[in-house]
């Protein structure tokens, strides 16, 4: 199968775990989410992270929202029920497509909210036609980053605002062990690589995007980290006799392990997880299309 074919077959395979370990039927989204000391869950650490992100761009009822890598419609529904603004939801899996559908119905959202399978890379869209591009842990699953920041610009209106949150690399260069933590991380996340902050940024302003505010909010993510950690070890015998037995597959067992590599990742300090925003300056002397 080809790269996306093979993250839609990650998302449509694993999408039990994500229930079980992220509550994803109520939480509607499969990320770290963003604690603060009076975050008493994950689902609420989910609604701050949007709010984080929302505030961090000023999203207001006018805008028209791109929402790449939507997964099952949590960001692209909070946003509509709480800003009135639309919200234009993107993914892989023709599966998330159908169920973020279903919730944003289950929301009353559903006027405001379209979902399309689409890759975030070549979406088709009319130029000029969005004022936020939203990419929530989901550009990480890029095979050509460039590619997606090449469409954001192309896509986005003059001064219109990019927001990113994603683990990335600290640096480029890994030693053999740190090197082996994140192909297996990125094998179990059915992920080609992960972006690495300085090469995202420079590449950024290449293409004309200003005003690039970075924040490191890795100890706003940290407990998410540790909850996957510590499930990892409550559900090892069980995934593993679910293992041999034939129930779970590979895919299963790929995702499994990352949650303890990714607990190895953040505590080595090898990925810290940022929050990159920017605003678009459409000058016709900027590179890209």
């Amino acid at each position: 199968m080809n790269y996306e074919e093979r993250v839609a077959y990650y998302y449509d395979k694993c999408e039990g775990d994500y229930k079980i370990v992220w509550s994803l039927n109520k939480t509607l989204a499969l990320h770290y989410g963003y604690w603060d000391e009076s975050t008493r869950n994950h689902r609420e650490a989910v609604r701050n992270m949007n709010l984080v992100l929302a505030r961090r761009v000023g999203v207001r009822s006018t805008d028209r929202v791109l929402d790449a890598g939507c997964g099952v419609g949590g960001s692209s529904i909070f946003l509509a029920r709480n800003y009135g603004c639309q919200v234009v939801g993107v993914a892989l899996s023709e599966k998330q497509v159908r169920s973020a559908k279903q919730n944003a119905a289950k929301h009353n959202v559903s006027h405001l909210t379209r979902f399309v399978k689409k890759n975030y890379q070549n979406t088709g869209f009319e130029a000029s036609s969005f004022d936020v591009v939203w990419g929530l842990e989901s550009i990480v699953q890029s095979d050509d980053r460039e590619g997606f920041l090449r469409e954001a610009k192309r896509l986005l209106k003059p001064g219109g605002r990019l927001v990113i949150a994603e683990y990335m690399q600290v640096r480029s260069k890994l030693t053999s062990d740190e090197q082996s933590i994140m192909e297996r991380w990125a094998d179990g996340w059915a992920c080609r690589d992960f972006t690495v902050l300085g090469s995202l940024t420079e590449t950024m302003r290449l293409l004309g995007f200003t005003d690039i505010q970075i924040t490191d909010e890795t100890e706003h993510i940290r407990r998410s980290a540790e909850d996957m950690h510590r499930a990892y070890w409550f559900w090892y015998v069980p995934a593993k006799l679910a293992e041999f037995t034939g129930i779970r597959q590979c895919v299963h067992a790929g995702n499994f392990l990352t949650a303890r590599l990714q607990y190895k990742a953040f505590r080595d300090n090898i990925v810290r997880y940022s929050i990159v925003s920017a605003r678009l300056n459409k000058d016709v002397s900027a590179p890209g299309r």
